[in-house]
């Protein structure tokens, strides 16, 4: 039907492909859209997490969770579960999960189970520990 050469159509394909798989990126990219926005989350609501220590400010407004530094010096981030899925807004809260343990993002949990149970004042929540450098350094490998 066309004045195309046998397997022209076919090597026009491959080439379509083999850009748009370059352009995608190796690995599942839908997990890099979710690091990237949890990362970008942190970036610019790193001051909705409270301190575990003893705040002489009161409470942080709109807290999106509490955080402390780990024994290695590294800041650890327990997101609350609402806020893990405002984190990464259009994906489930056990697909975000499933990602976050996948790269070893999730630094702390309970038996059995993604969260983990802190106290935070008076208050006993369970959250998601989240180690920020396992975010970033998945991001860049």
């Amino acid at each position: 039907i066309l004045p195309w050469k046998q397997g022209a159509a076919l090597a026009a394909v491959r080439a379509i492909f083999e850009s748009w798989a370059a352009y995608r990126g190796r690995g599942q990219s839908e997990d890099v859209k979710i690091l990237r926005a949890v990362a970008s989350f942190i970036a610019h609501h790193e001051a909705r997490f409270e301190g575990m220590a003893a705040n002489e400010y009161g409470s942080i407004p709109n807290r999106a969770g509490w955080w402390r530094a780990n024994e290695a010096g590294e800041k650890v981030l327990y997101f609350a579960p609402d806020t893990l899925g405002e984190a990464a807004p259009g994906y489930d809260r056990s697909r975000v999960v499933a990602c976050l343990d996948a790269v070893g993002a999730i630094v702390e949990r309970d038996a059995g189970r993604y969260t983990k149970r802190i106290r935070a004042g008076s208050i006993r929540p369970h959250v998601y520990a989240i180690g920020a450098n396992a975010i970033l350094s998945s991001i860049d490998a």
